[in-house]
């Protein structure tokens, strides 16, 4: 055995290391994304994520997107319509393969990520302090307007599915506990304000901070009423505001920060947190649906950010797959946020795009990708001029 071919089969499988030149032994795959069958490569497939590979299709809209905003309930998918109007949301009733407009208060525009399922109704949180509920959960019909949102502009929200919905604003938290159709307010203190992410995490509603309190941490409640938060400081994520995070409602957490490849999970709804790495930069949007967690892409071209349309997704928020063309390309270089959702066999992802288009991708879970070298050169979108000509190489067999 030669030096090289002994170096080589000293790695475990699943090693990564870089090459200047091709590596001609068939146990070391390149890794370029591209798909390969799980029975192929039995213990690579063992010490990668369980996450397959993902087919694409395009769905024709009613209207371009206002806001990246999707939900499912069934076969029944709702999604935001462009403002203007009565048309602010569309629905689906075949696992977004097609789709109708609701009717909405006038002008209604639902806000990025601003649907929730609250047990009874459909609740979307729109700009400008608006709200809307459908008893429907087909999301057709007609939606009725909420009452009882105070100024502050809140643009995030969260629902324990049973009734209550929770939303900050500027200085507090607006509070439902008939799914979205009033609401109270009240004042909190120290981490919060608007535009700061909450979830639910089946046991306790975690909320973060947002702008200039960036570092002082989050607070969590399991009640979500006035007084009953307990403030937690020195949040590992320091003076990087989190931009948004989901939860599986089985007191796991993501949390996300716009333009940073670490993310923050916690398995025990907050109380501590670790770090884990994402294939990409991260825009700032994360999903979870079906079991899979989603974290929109970003791509850096000679120091501009551009959406190329990929994800990273993972099933156990510690191995993460780059999935290719997820969701509409971007090639402006401002934050274009999409969510995911899943129905009938179906995830369906959403963005604001100038385009009027949902992307529905269904899973093969008998394939994998291959790592998505960030050395590779190219993109979807332009070259990366001057990219090294070194190569990344994976211990397949």
């Amino acid at each position: 055995m030669s030096n090289l071919a002994q170096f080589l089969s000293s790695f475990p499988i699943g090693s990564i290391i870089q090459s200047p030149a091709s590596i001609a032994d068939p146990t070391w795959l390149r890794c370029d994304g591209s798909v390969i069958t799980r029975t192929s490569y039995p213990s690579l497939s063992a010490a990668m994520s369980a996450v397959g590979t993902f087919t694409p299709t395009s769905r024709a809209l009613v209207s371009q997107p206002g806001a990246a905003a999707v939900i499912a309930s069934g076969v029944n998918v709702v999604a935001a319509a462009v403002a203007g109007g009565t048309a602010g949301i569309q629905y689906s009733a075949n696992s977004g393969v097609t789709w109708s407009a609701a009717t909405t208060p006038a002008s209604f525009q639902v806000i990025a990520n601003g649907f929730l399922n609250a047990g009874t109704t459909y609740f979307a949180l729109g700009a400008s302090n608006t709200g809307a509920y459908s008893t429907n959960l087909t999301g057709s019909g007609t939606w009725t307007a909420a009452s009882g949102l105070v100024a502050g502009s809140p643009t995030t929200c969260a629902t324990n599915g049973s009734g209550v919905i929770l939303m900050p604003y500027a200085s507090g938290i607006n509070y439902s506990s008939n799914s979205g159709t009033t609401f109270s307010t009240y004042a909190i203190t120290g981490a919060g304000g608007a535009g700061s992410p909450i979830v639910w995490t089946g046991t306790t509603w975690v909320l973060f901070c947002s702008g200039a309190t960036a570092g002082v941490g989050l607070q969590t409640s399991t009640t979500g009423l006035v007084s009953s938060w307990t403030a937690q400081f020195s949040a590992p994520w320091g003076v990087n505001p989190i931009s948004n995070a989901c939860s599986d409602g089985a007191g796991n957490i993501l949390a996300v920060s716009a333009y940073s490849s670490v993310a923050w999970v916690s398995n025990n709804s907050g109380t501590t947190w670790k770090e884990t790495l994402l294939p990409a930069l991260s825009n700032g949007s994360c999903s979870y649906a079906n079991g899979r967690w989603f974290v929109t892409s970003y791509s850096v071209i000679e120091g501009s950010l551009f959406a190329d349309g990929g994800m990273a997704v993972s099933s156990d928020l510690l191995s993460w797959t780059y999935v290719p063309q997820f969701s509409q390309p971007n090639t402006s270089t401002s934050s274009v946020p999409t969510y995911v959702a899943y129905s009938g066999g179906n995830y369906i992802s959403v963005n604001a795009l100038a385009a009027s288009v949902a992307i529905t991708s269904t899973e093969n879970t008998a394939q994998m990708y291959l790592p998505r070298s960030m050395r590779s050169g190219t993109t979807s979108l332009a070259p990366l001029v001057g990219a090294t000509n070194w190569q990344e190489w994976i211990k397949a067999a």
